[in-house]
């Protein structure tokens, strides 16, 4: 299971709002391969990092969001990052059976 901290933040979804800039999703793959934990900290090896891009999702602008506003944005960047990941994980070495979780 790959796990990633995102269910709670939004505030970059607010900023696209306003901005009625794009969201690209963005994964990489390796990033937890490349740091080992040891005693006296983290010790940093030589890996490749793998970086699938998907494609913009358009947001238009809202100079005030709602919350719900917010939540359908965010909803769709997820998926659009849930679809990225399932695409390519298997390129990258990840189990077919492998889910990715946002927390």
């Amino acid at each position: 299971m790959h796990k990633l901290k995102l269910a709670s933040r939004k505030g970059f979804v607010k900023e696209a709002l306003r901005a009625g800039a794009s969201l690209v999703p963005v994964y990489s793959f390796g990033e937890n391969d490349i740091y080992e934990q040891l005693n006296f900290g983290f010790l940093p090896y030589n890996r490749a990092i793998d970086v699938v891009v998907g494609a913009p999702i358009a947001v238009e602008q809202v100079a005030e969001p709602t919350n719900e506003d917010v939540d359908r944005v965010h909803e769709q960047y997820c998926d659009a990052l849930t679809q990225l990941f399932d695409r390519y994980k298997t390129r990258f070495g990840v189990s077919k059976d492998t889910l990715l979780t946002i927390e």
